[in-house]
């Protein structure tokens, strides 16, 4: 039986290697024209970085230094552009942000009052409960008081 060569021993780290470039290089690809499948990167404003083209490729940043320099070169030279932004049809305008920040606002009010009314609650409870455990201690002491059996005398 012979031996493997090195091509035949490297080539499934190449296939690997190859594939996690295709998805870094599709990635890439979908990041710059603004429409990233991740659920995180949709509607928001996102600068082109390792880290964020590591998550829409679901690879690790450690791959991408040390098996994939070229893309953090790649990167480096979209530095100069703009951040890929929320295109404008989707932008709110300040009106809208001023509306939802006033929302979000008396959602932390509403919040904070059920807030003080489960701690109210739960306080209450663990005073009941130290109330019922003390009336479960007074009743076991009086079941094994009861049940010490009782002289009897005989008349005879």
């Amino acid at each position: 039986m012979t031996e493997p060569t090195d091509d035949e021993r490297h080539a499934p780290q190449q296939k690997r290697r190859q594939f996690t470039e295709q998805r870094l290089r599709a990635a890439l690809g979908r990041l710059v024209a603004g429409k990233p499948r991740r659920k995180s990167l949709r509607n928001t404003a996102y600068r082109l970085t390792v880290s964020v083209l590591a998550r829409e490729a679901n690879v690790s940043r450690n791959t991408i230094y040390t098996n994939h320099r070229s893309f953090v070169d790649e990167l480096a030279g979209q530095a100069g552009r703009p951040d890929t932004a929320v295109p404008r049809s989707r932008a709110r305008n300040a009106h809208q942000d001023r509306r939802l920040i006033a929302e979000l606002r008396s959602n932390i009010r509403d919040l904070a009052s059920q807030n003080a009314a489960l701690l109210k609650r739960a306080i209450d409870a663990e005073k009941q409960a130290r109330h019922l455990a003390a009336r479960n201690a007074s009743l076991t002491s009086e079941i094994a008081t009861l049940r010490v059996p009782a002289v009897l005398s005989r008349k005879g």
